[in-house]
């Protein structure tokens, strides 16, 4: 399972990127205007992938994460991707802070710089 926000589609690009066949994309925008904070895990990881604002979470994000709660039988991997322009700031230190608040630890933490060149591709790097 994977949450993402994106507000210009690279997170959501970024999410695809990544989830394995069949896994449950989750967008947090949908949640959010849907009141759903409360999901069954049954996947082996958990994922959530946000962009960075102004070196911080969106606050969509924030909101999405204090009130999120999942339910498992045994804790998955769970891991936190930011995309970011310049840099990552302290979103990945601030998700994390806010889901160990749950009991739960993202690692890794994992930043994607990405950009768009004429709103027509997405170029990614690993860092």
């Amino acid at each position: 399972m994977i949450f993402y926000f994106s507000a210009t589609g690279n997170s959501k690009y970024t999410a695809e990127c990544i989830s394995a066949d069949g896994e449950q994309l989750v967008s947090i925008a949908a949640a959010v205007d849907k009141k759903e904070y409360d999901f069954s895990v049954s996947d082996e990881r958990v994922g959530f992938v946000s962009p960075t604002y102004n070196w911080t979470l969106p606050s969509i994000v924030s909101e999405f994460l204090q009130k999120l709660t999942l339910h498992f039988g045994a804790k998955p991997y769970m891991y936190y991707v930011a995309t970011y322009g310049t840099t990552s700031g302290a979103s990945t230190a601030m998700a994390d802070h806010m889901m160990r608040k749950k009991g739960c630890h993202l690692t890794p933490v994992l930043m994607l710089k990405c950009r768009t060149p004429g709103h027509r591709s997405l170029i990614c790097r690993i860092l």
